[in-house]
This record gives C-alpha cells, sequence and structure tokens, in this order.
C-alpha cells in the first residue's frame, strides 16, 4: 500500500472542505496500520488531530488528546513527528481560547 499517496488523499479531503470524509479517511488509516505499523498509524492520528482540531472541526481538547497520546505513546526517534505535535498542542490551545 502506498501511504504517502493515501495522506494525501486525505489532504485532498480537507482541502476539499469534506471533513467527515476526511475524519474517516484517516481513522480508517489508523484500524489498518494500528497493529503493523506504528509509525505510519501514529502519523495518521496526527492527521486526524489536526482535522479535529484547526483544519476544519474546531473540536480543540479532542486534537490534543490525540496530539498528547502520540507524544506520550510513539516510542521510535521520531522527533519530527514529536515535535509537530507539541507545536500543534500550543496552536490547539491559543485556537480555543480565541
Amino acid at each position: 500500500m502506498n501511504w504517502e499517496e493515501r495522506f494525501r488523499e486525505g489532504e485532498q479531503l480537507v482541502s476539499d472542505r469534506r471533513i467527515s470524509e476526511a475524519l474517516e479517511h484517516y481513522k480508517a488509516i489508523i484500524e489498518e496500520t494500528r497493529e503493523d505499523d506504528k509509525k505510519i498509524c501514529f502519523w495518521a492520528m496526527k492527521h486526524l488531530g489536526d482535522v479535529l482540531g484547526y483544519a476544519g472541526g474546531r473540536d480543540y481538547m479532542q486534537s490534543i488528546e490525540i496530539y498528547q497520546k502520540i507524544i506520550n505513546e510513539f516510542e521510535e526517534a521520531d522527533d519530527t513527528l514529536y515535535n509537530w505535535c507539541q507545536v500543534d498542542i500550543a496552536r490547539a490551545y491559543l485556537e480555543a481560547g480565541l
């Protein structure tokens, strides 16, 4: 499976403002990769958090929970994902306060 293509599909759904479809798309990726490929699973979770938060859903508290779960549970040395989640938590708190 070409995961880059799957992520581009999700990004296109968000770009087209098809938020509910984007949510389902990322949830499907998470389910497909939960056991086999943790890195893809956690990146899909990050995108799901983005869609729930600032990209369309405006559910900032749920997106923060997802980002925090990634930070706490993803054990591979992927500093990029960790750093993006830290930034997105700060952004979600900021936008929730506005």
